[in-house]
């Protein structure tokens, strides 16, 4: 009984053992990855994220009266104008001054090139135009959309051989955790879209899957990427034809 015991009490003893060596094993690339310092090119890109919050770009919540000093009221929506529609504005929105009537025009526009000129917006705005930033700059990038309505980027890094976090409405780099922990959103579907690769990273972006797995209810997982590689597989073939 004695030997019974001694024997159980070593498997016991061996697997504690085994299982630390394991944690051990897991934990240390991670470790080396999260300490990995920033190369050049990273660095570069923490201060063209800045650069683009703090002097480039313009946050726009609502028309703002330059006669009155103060916030317009919100008047819906009205028709694009064909020089908006050249811009792929296919909405509009509109504000006027309840003091004085002054008018102003939001064409909430999708062309990138537009937006170097307009340099305002909200946050689909300002990560597109970031994108396009970010890929003149050398930098390979793609464009993050999460369901519950929030868009940033994401860039290659070549010395943390991963894709980096970046958020120009927040001047943040590198802090996936940002919306749930910070914001405390409750995320569902997050999904990246490069030149040639649509899929789905919202794993990445919250320490809390399983409540995460619950609220993704709008379709399978399977479904979902049949829909991503169909959308990757197209892009590609577009790729090829360029």
């Amino acid at each position: 009984a004695a030997a019974g015991g001694a024997n159980k009490n070593t498997t016991l003893i061996a697997d504690a053992a085994n299982k630390n060596a394991a944690v051990a094993t897991i934990e240390k690339p991670s470790r080396d990855k999260v300490n990995k310092p920033f190369d050049h090119n990273d660095h570069l890109l923490v201060e063209l994220t800045h650069w683009f919050k703090r002097d480039f770009f313009r946050w726009f919540d609502c028309g703002w009266c330059s006669e009155c000093h103060c916030n317009m009221a919100s008047k819906g929506s009205v028709p694009p104008t064909k020089y908006e529609l050249e811009g792929e504005a296919n909405r509009v929105e509109f504000y006027q001054c309840q003091t004085c009537g002054r008018e102003r025009r939001f064409p909430r526009y999708l062309n990138v090139g537009r937006l170097l000129e307009t340099r305002e917006g909200r946050c689909g705005e300002w990560a597109s135009c970031f994108t396009l930033c970010c890929r003149t700059m050398g930098f390979d990038t793609r464009q993050v959309f999460d369901e519950t309505d929030h868009t940033w980027a994401e860039v290659w890094s070549q010395s943390q051989s991963r894709w980096v976090h970046a958020d120009p409405c927040e001047g943040r780099v590198d802090c996936p955790l940002l919306y749930e922990c910070g914001w405390g959103k409750k995320l569902t579907y997050v999904v990246a879209a490069s030149r040639d690769e649509v899929m789905d990273v919202t794993w990445r972006y919250t320490l809390k899957p399983l409540d995460v797995q619950q609220r993704r209810d709008k379709v399978s997982e399977t479904a979902l990427y049949d829909h991503l590689w169909s959308l990757t597989v197209q892009l590609q073939q577009q790729h090829q034809q360029h």
